[in-house]
């Protein structure tokens, strides 16, 4: 049997904790934790994990985010590369978010 525990950490902090007591593959050849892990990445600090997603993510992490946002969040997401005047390049991701495409 596995347990999992979903919690926001403090009041309100936006923060996902998930605990397990068996690491399995879930969804899209990741594990709970690694899609936990991936979403806290893009959650800025003070906002909700089921408010709208909008974050710099790194392309080496694009695929467990965006499975990470559509596992927990519930909502698709789109990635995009920018570029800066300077010629730095990164990559932005977002998402409508838990609260827009499931509610509560």
């Amino acid at each position: 049997m596995v347990n999992y525990l979903w919690q926001d950490v403090g009041q309100n902090t936006g923060t996902l904790i998930m605990t397990t007591t068996k690491e399995e593959i879930v969804y899209e050849g990741f594990t709970h934790q690694q899609l936990t892990d991936a979403l806290n990445k893009v959650i800025k600090k003070g906002d909700h994990w089921k408010a709208p997603i909008y974050s710099r993510v790194n392309k080496k992490d694009i695929p467990a985010t965006e499975a990470a946002i559509s596992y927990i969040c519930g909502s698709p997401c789109e990635y995009w590369r920018h570029r800066t005047k300077a010629g730095h390049t990164y990559w932005m991701i977002s998402a409508s978010g838990y609260f827009a495409c499931v509610g509560s």
